[in-house]
């Protein structure tokens, strides 16, 4: 399906893939990235790699079910669309995440004391 979409879109995007196979092949090579990229516009998959290992000891490669280790890496971005979301005056600082779940991520009781200034000091 990628080859068919790329084909339609023409040489361009050719180019653009090749560019992008070259930028992640040397970001890897030098031990800058491991993971997968994937561009997307609305419903439609423009582009996908697959750059680095599952499991660095045995260099087995990563695949489209290797699971990654996020840690700590997503409170960054939670606490600037809170932020963005308060400058926007959209929502408070005080407003509790039960505003925003039912129970069936996190639990009830902790949606009901947690609030958006709480997640920028945790």
């Amino acid at each position: 399906m990628l080859i068919v979409l790329f084909a339609f879109l023409g040489n361009t995007t050719l180019v653009a893939r090749e560019k992008l196979d070259a930028y992640f092949d040397h970001l890897f090579q030098n031990n800058k990235m491991m993971g997968t990229v994937a561009v997307m516009l609305k419903d439609s998959l423009y582009y996908t790699t697959l750059i680095g290992y599952a499991d660095v000891d045995s260099k087995r490669k990563n695949d489209s079910n290797t699971k990654f280790r996020i840690a700590s890496s997503t409170k960054t971005y939670t606490a600037v669309l809170i932020l963005m979301s308060v400058e926007g005056q959209k929502i408070p600082l005080e407003t509790y995440l039960s505003a925003f779940y039912t129970g069936e991520s996190i639990p009830e009781i902790l949606c009901s004391v947690i609030t958006g200034k709480d997640m920028q000091t945790s």
